[in-house]
């Protein structure tokens, strides 16, 4: 879906980036990258309100996620989870 919604914002088609954004950002509400570029999407559209809201979000999740994912803690101390 990300590289959908990068293609349509190329193809300047920012409805549509702007709808497979939001989309992302239902389907992954904690993925800090997809509300930071919700929130550019709807910048460029002159949402400010909104874009403002977005970036909110992002900052906040993105101050506590961590700096790799938790599925890889087995990868780095396999004799812990044996």
């Amino acid at each position: 879906m990300a590289a959908l919604a990068k293609l349509y914002e190329e193809e300047g088609n920012q409805k549509m980036a702007e709808h497979m954004l939001r989309e992302m950002v239902r389907v992954d509400p904690l993925n800090c990258e997809w509300w930071q570029q919700l929130g550019c999407s709807l910048m460029k559209r002159g949402d400010s309100e909104r874009a403002t809201e977005c970036l909110t979000a992002a900052s906040q999740l993105d101050r506590s996620t961590p700096l790799l994912p938790f599925s890889v803690v087995p990868m780095v101390f396999p004799a812990n989870f044996r």
